[in-house]
């Protein structure tokens, strides 16, 4: 009986011990992967050595936005991309930035623009939606514009958008859309046409010239370049 405990004691000694030493060395690797690994990305060049710029693209450089990314002397494991795409947003007219990595040195860049709708007080653009951006000084579009004061945009932009609907049956446009600080409304058209609206019932003055354009355009011979809109029952011409 007691060659017996011995023997048992021993085995779980042995056990324990054995235990022991595979748990240090599971440690141990686990370490040497760490130190590898770290050693791997000090030593091994995997800077960025390739970038794909995708995405429809009217105004934005790639070269411009290649220097974004290789002037932070990144890597493929320390490139910070929501930093990357912050630097690349700061670019008045891209809209969003999506970026993607891939083994072990190729960088995928897709970016969306705005597209420009209007021109807004001779500096801006606005899109379609209403966002306010500045473009290169290289665009050669000419685009309707639109004048309003500060924090105006939407108003106005809303504005354009009834008036042109209107205009389709005539196959006319507006060249310029103005509202004045003190709300007075004045129109220029495709065909030099100047309207001026006032303050006051802007769109059912403008349903009176929808409905009266025909019989102008008849009616005189004359080339009309002013209408007044702002009369209760008629309307004046020049």
């Amino acid at each position: 009986m007691f060659i017996k405990k011995n023997k048992y004691k021993n085995y779980v000694f042995n056990k324990k011990k054995i235990f022991k030493i595979f748990f240090f060395i599971k440690i141990l690797i686990i370490f040497m992967i760490i130190y590898i690994f770290f050693f791997l990305i000090k030593n091994i060049n995997l800077s960025i050595k390739n970038i794909k710029i995708m995405g429809q693209r009217q105004y934005t450089n790639d070269i411009e936005i290649k220097k974004i990314i290789l002037n932070n002397n990144i890597n493929f494991f320390n490139i910070n991309t929501k930093n990357i795409i912050y630097k690349i947003k700061e670019i008045p007219w891209i809209q969003n930035v999506k970026i993607y990595k891939k083994w072990p040195n190729i960088i995928n860049i897709y970016l969306t623009e705005y597209e420009p709708y209007v021109k807004w007080n001779n500096h801006f653009f606005l899109n379609i939606e209403g966002h306010i951006f500045t473009l290169s000084n290289k665009i050669k579009n000419e685009f309707p514009i639109l004048y309003g004061p500060n924090n105006s945009h939407n108003e106005v932009l809303k504005m354009y958008k009834f008036m042109i609907q209107k205009l389709k049956i005539y196959n006319l446009d507006i060249k310029i859309l103005k509202m004045t600080n003190r709300g007075s409304w004045i129109v220029k058209l495709t065909n030099n046409i100047e309207l001026n609206i006032g303050t006051k019932n802007i769109k059912e003055r403008f349903d009176k010239f929808i409905s009266l354009y025909p019989i102008l355009t008849n009616n005189i011979k004359k080339n009309i370049r002013y209408i007044d809109l702002r009369y209760k029952n008629g309307i004046a011409i020049s």
